[in-house]
């Protein structure tokens, strides 16, 4: 997310410092995304990317 400017900005609002952004309660993405803040597309390549380090570790 950090590699997101519109994700960035919002990091620190999480609840949680460790926040992956993808069912965490307090998820300040989540709730920028639901409110339209953040687009869908932006949101879907940042998880795409989440996806890819996971099936590769």
């Amino acid at each position: 997310s950090h590699y997101f400017p519109e994700m960035r900005a919002l990091l620190n609002e999480c609840q949680f410092n460790n926040c992956l952004h993808i069912n965490e309660p307090g998820c300040a993405i989540k709730k920028a995304l639901e409110e339209g803040r953040i687009h869908a597309e932006r949101y879907i390549s940042y998880w795409n990317i989440l996806d890819s380090f996971d099936e590769k570790y």
